[in-house]
C-alpha cells in the first residue's frame, strides 16, 4: 500500500469519524434544547382554590378511605372508612343540624353528638346479638333529659315524663 492509499484511508477514517460526533453533537444539543424548553414551560401555577362536589382519598389498595361530599343543596358530609369499606368517622352538616358519628372497627360501639336548631344530644351505644345498650342525653328549648336503656331490662328516662 503506497504512501497515498495510507492518506486517502486515514482521512475517510476521520471524515467518518466527525460525522459520526457531528450527528452525536447535534442529537446532545436537540436534547439540551428540548431539557431547557420543559424547565422554562415548568409546572402551572397550583390552584388556590379547588372545586368539586366530592373529594376522595384513596388507599394503597385503591379503595376509598375518606371522601367529602355535598348531599343536595344543602347537605355536607365527611366520612372515613375502615379497610373493609364501611364507614367509621362521619360528620354530616346542613341548615337544620349537624352530626358527628364515630363507630369501632367491629361495629359494636359507637358515640354521637348532635347540635341542632332547638338543642343538642350526646350518644354512646354498644350493640350486640343480645340487643342494644344505649346512653342519650339530650338538651334543648323543650327541656332536658338522659335516657338509659341497658341491654337487659326497661328504658329509664331522667327526669321521668
Amino acid at each position: 500500500m503506497s504512501t497515498n492509499d495510507a492518506l486517502l484511508n486515514r482521512i475517510a477514517k476521520v471524515e467518518n469519524e466527525l460525522r459520526i460526533w457531528r450527528i452525536g453533537g447535534t442529537l446532545v444539543a436537540l436534547c439540551i434544547a428540548l431539557t431547557v424548553t420543559v424547565a422554562a414551560n415548568g409546572n402551572p401555577e397550583t390552584p388556590s382554590v379547588l372545586q368539586a362536589r366530592e373529594f376522595q382519598l384513596l388507599g394503597d389498595d385503591g379503595s376509598v378511605r375518606a371522601s367529602l361530599k355535598t348531599l343536595g343543596n344543602s347537605n355536607t358530609q365527611l366520612r372515613m372508612y375502615d379497610g373493609s369499606g364501611k364507614s367509621e368517622v362521619s360528620i354530616a352538616a346542613n341548615d337544620q343540624r349537624a352530626i358527628v358519628s364515630l363507630t369501632n372497627d367491629n361495629r359494636i360501639n359507637s358515640a354521637s353528638i348532635e347540635a341542632y336548631a332547638r338543642g343538642g344530644s350526646v350518644g354512646l351505644s354498644r350493640q350486640t346479638g343480645d340487643g342494644k345498650a344505649l346512653t342519650h342525653m339530650v338538651g334543648g328549648t323543650e327541656g332536658s333529659y338522659v335516657k338509659l336503656q341497658p341491654l337487659k331490662g326497661d328504658e329509664t328516662r331522667i327526669p321521668a315524663e
